[in-house]
């Protein structure tokens, strides 16, 4: 079969989709990426064709009245605002990542259309041209029912343009959903639905991430830090950096997109990185401090480690929220995260065991389906709902 695999270009939406991707081509399948920005050219570096459609985050988000990405969307407690999140992800995002792959869906000719859970408009685009569309998860189900009355004028909007007024397509699920996410810490309500297909969560890295070679030698504990690639900026980990430079640990600071501008004057026991393989990290870190990003909270769940969770913005509050309830993990949000805060809460987690729903949740993953069982269940699902013309063949990267 052929599978066009839809993203959004950013690592949290593009990563966790590659397990599947690898599990479709090693199966035989043909995959292609659409997608844009810096993942145009590095997916055909690891043997995928990827076509360039959308804009990137930082032009939608020019477009989004000019304003600053945080501030336009944080309210004044720091959680999102799902009334702009849902105008910027289907209004400024889904419009333009919809109107560049409904003209080129002949040419691509693809049997089922994969789509990250933010990407609206690619499901919006296979929904108006008959193509099986299937839904791939990021995050827990719990953001759905906040983001989805805010999102109806918008979608239906996007609907209209692409000449559907009545669509039987749910863009929230898709024809199938392929959920990541435990089911203690999925949404109750979604446990059964019919359209969820479980997958482990695999951490995925791309050739050349590298793990400092001190951190499988060390005589005390050891605490990672990341705040993503989005909100990781000196100025949100400064605070971080400080409180963890004060415990007698090991701190390694991934810095994603940032730079250490900001970061002068650390202690020693603070190593920053500009990247770093976290599949590497995990297994040997006791406590995981990062924003709530769904690939670094599911990886530290699937090792068993402690959590601090400095929630930020996105879908980042949705996930501590699951954690916090669940009795997983520490959540300091904006408002209380000063560095005191911090280190006491770094302290206490050292401090404290594995929570005994930590090892449950770990089991549970261990148990989910395999990328390669899973993408059988996907095929199974949409079989016999598109017959396309043959894929024409990659040099796709116009």
């Amino acid at each position: 079969m052929r599978l066009l695999f839809c993203s959004r270009p950013a690592y949290g939406h593009l990563y966790p989709m590659m397990p599947l991707a690898l599990a479709a081509r090693e199966a035989g399948h043909e995959v292609v990426f659409a997608t844009t920005g810096r993942f145009v050219e590095m997916l055909p570096a690891v043997g995928f064709a990827a076509v360039d459609a959308g804009i990137t985050m930082e032009a939608a988000r020019a477009q989004l009245d000019g304003a600053d990405w945080f501030s336009r969307f944080g309210r004044q407690d720091g959680r999102p605002d799902l009334a702009v999140a849902a105008r910027f992800f289907i209004e400024v995002l889904g419009t333009r990542s919809a109107a560049d792959l409904a003209p080129r869906l002949d040419e691509l000719a693809p049997d089922v259309v994969v789509y990250e859970q933010g990407e609206f408009g690619a499901a919006v685009a296979a929904g108006a041209a008959g193509i099986p569309a299937v839904c791939h998860a990021i995050s827990p189900r719990a953001l759905i029912p906040a983001l989805e009355p805010a999102s109806r004028r918008h979608l239906a909007r996007l609907w209209e343009r692409h000449g559907v007024r009545s669509p039987a397509l749910d863009v929230f699920t898709g024809d199938a959903y392929v959920d990541i996410v435990p089911d203690s810490l999925q949404l109750a309500s979604f446990l059964d639905d019919a359209a969820r297909i479980t997958v482990r969560p695999t951490p995925w890295a791309e050739p050349g991430a590298a793990l400092p070679a001190w951190v499988g030698a060390r005589g005390r504990p050891l605490v990672y830090l990341t705040l993503g690639t989005v909100v990781g900026q000196a100025g949100n980990l400064a605070p971080a950096i400080e409180a963890l430079g004060r415990l007698d640990a090991d701190v390694l600071v991934a810095l994603g997109s940032a730079t250490d501008d900001g970061l002068r004057g650390r202690a020693g026991n603070v190593h920053v990185v500009p990247f770093v393989d976290q599949r590497g990290v995990l297994p040997h870190a006791d406590l995981v401090v990062h924003h709530g990003g769904s690939g670094t909270m599911l990886g530290a769940l699937a090792h068993a480690r402690r959590q601090l969770l400095l929630p930020k913005g996105a879908d980042q509050f949705f996930n501590a929220d699951a954690l916090r309830n669940a009795g997983m993990a520490t959540v300091l949000e904006p408002g209380v995260a000063s560095a005191d805060a911090i280190e006491a809460a770094a302290r206490a987690a050292l401090d404290t065991p594995v929570p005994a729903r930590v090892l449950t949740a770990r089991d549970e993953i261990a148990a989910m389906p395999p990328p390669a069982a899973a993408l059988d269940a996907v095929l199974d699902r949409v079989a016999g709902r598109s017959a396309r013309a043959p894929l024409v063949q990659p040099s796709l990267t116009g």
